[in-house]
């Protein structure tokens, strides 16, 4: 059987535009294993997003917060 670091190797030789079709692929695969009441939440929440009920915040500030958090 195949480890993953051999995958993660065997990816690392890849030129671009394979990486990048691999990279499709995947992405793919994924976004048809989404199920439908995830699919409604993300929609639900892109609409409140998009009507402004929702403050965003950047990665960075996302980040910090979690860190401050203390781990249980």
């Amino acid at each position: 059987m195949t480890t993953l670091q051999e995958i993660e190797t065997a990816i690392d030789g890849l030129g671009f535009a394979d990486r990048s079709r691999l990279v499709a692929k995947l992405t793919s695969e994924a976004e048809n294993e989404v199920s439908a009441e995830w699919r409604e939440e993300i929609a639900g929440r892109a609409r409140e997003i998009d009507e402004g009920k929702v403050e965003l915040i950047n990665g960075d500030d996302f980040m910090r917060r979690m860190r401050a958090i203390p781990s249980a």
